[in-house]
């Protein structure tokens, strides 16, 4: 959400239009699905490889620390063995979560995040 905001304004800042973040949820067989579109400027060819990588960003000191997306990756990709999927272009972005949903009662255990690393993983 954060970064959606802040392609949106750095699209308004080109194109003097207010832009849009758009949320979605569904189930899908046995997964439950997210995802957050924005009508900012995408994601460059040349940056999209980096995204999941921890402390990467092309936001200015002081705007960005380059976490939010390397914890979502470790929560939802490694932790929950979910997905992310990333559709980008020019005009905008969509990221798509897909959790598992857990049979027969069983949650997945809470993560819990520490200095270098997390508590329990």
């Amino acid at each position: 959400m954060v970064n959606s905001a802040h392609a949106v304004g750095k699209s308004r800042e080109v194109t003097g239009r207010r832009g849009l973040i758009a949320l979605k949820s569904w189930v899908d067989v046995a997964e439950a699905c997210i995802s957050v579109t924005d009508t900012g400027t995408g994601i460059p060819p040349d940056v999209l490889p980096h995204i999941f990588e921890p402390f990467f960003t092309t936001k200015p000191p002081g705007q960005g620390t380059g976490q939010g997306l390397a914890m979502a990756w470790v929560t939802i990709v490694e932790r929950h063995r979910g997905h992310i999927d990333v559709t980008t272009s020019e005009t905008g972005t969509t990221f798509v979560l897909r959790l598992p949903i857990a049979e027969g009662g069983n949650e997945p255990e809470p993560l819990a995040f520490v200095a270098g690393g997390t508590a329990n993983g």
